[in-house]
């Protein structure tokens, strides 16, 4: 059978053997510390009452929370939260390293216009090497994509002009030829110029001949007088290999669209060596009729009435 007690403040029972059973639960609050007797095991509560016990101590002592300003919530951050400032991170990372490429860029133009040609390759062979981490870096983290092309492409475009600077034609080539492959920039093959200049040097004239032509091939038309100007090394190469045949072809497309001092100057020689007099006469009195560079219009006309 299950007794009851008698609670002496109410005329209600407790049945002990039944813990949930809450007909004599008061809802008021429980008596104060000096309400009570002498404190016993029976009445120090369970523990969560303890804690807030503990809790209200620590509040009566002078420690309180501090509550969070308004607008700010005071959850834990969640795991994307955390995540993206991860991913902030690793773009603010790589954003460092490419100012430091920058930087080595910078330090390797100047130091070319200074004439220090080698220090000029080794900060140019050093932005090559921080680039080539920040690739692979990119690569290991999935974000490949957000590679900075531009970047690459003055790289290697300034590690080849170091490398011509240095007399390293070759290692020159190579670095051209590293931006010409990539398809994600059309407008490289312009550098067939510089790959034609490099090819000239070396006496390799046919080789040259070749990138100039290709240079040409790939120059839209908008853009005039740089297609003159690679012609212009055409017909220089062609006369180093005494062509004078190709070359006055070349040097007369030039005059018919263009009138230029040096290019008319080249083709009366051409013409020369091969014995063409009357040609020769022909383009000198069309030559004299262009304005010589350096030359004020008094000088010009002193000339034309000898």
């Amino acid at each position: 059978m299950a007794s009851f007690t008698v609670d002496p403040n109410k005329k209600t029972t407790t049945n002990v053997q039944n813990p949930y059973d809450f007909a004599g639960v008061s809802a008021k609050p429980p008596p104060s510390s000096y309400q009570r007797g002498p404190a016993s095991r029976a009445n120090v509560g369970t523990a969560q009452q303890r804690l807030g016990t503990a809790m209200k101590s620590n509040a009566s002592a002078g420690f309180k929370s501090k509550p969070p300003p308004e607008g700010i919530a005071s959850t834990v951050p969640t795991g994307p939260a955390i995540d993206e400032k991860k991913d902030k991170s690793e773009e603010e990372h790589f954003k460092e390293l490419e100012e430091e490429v920058h930087r080595l860029l910078e330090e390797s133009a100047t130091a070319k216009v200074k004439k220090n040609v080698n220090e000029a390759l080794q900060k140019a062979k050093e932005a090559a090497t921080k680039e080539k981490k920040i690739r692979q870096l990119r690569e290991q983290t999935g974000s490949l994509d957000q590679v900075n092309i531009d970047l690459t492409f003055y790289v290697f475009y300034n590690l080849a002009n170091m490398y011509h600077a240095n007399g390293l034609h070759q290692e020159a080539i190579n670095s051209y030829t590293i931006i010409l492959k990539n398809k994600q920039y059309p407008q490289a093959s312009r550098l067939r110029v510089n790959m034609g200049n490099i090819h000239f040097e070396q006496k390799k004239y046919d080789l040259a001949i070749k990138n100039y032509n290709m240079a040409i091939d790939s120059t839209t038309q908008q853009n005039k007088e740089m297609k003159l100007k690679i012609k212009k090394n055409v017909g220089l190469a062609l006369v180093k290999q005494r062509r004078f045949g190709k070359a006055i072809e070349m040097y007369e497309d030039i005059m018919n669209d263009t009138p230029d001092f040096d290019v008319g100057f080249n083709l009366i020689v051409c013409l020369y060596a091969l014995g063409e007099r009357d040609k020769m006469r022909t383009w000198f009195e069309r030559l004299l009729m262009i304005d010589i560079p350096g030359v004020d219009e008094e000088e010009q006309e002193e000339l034309l009435q000898l």
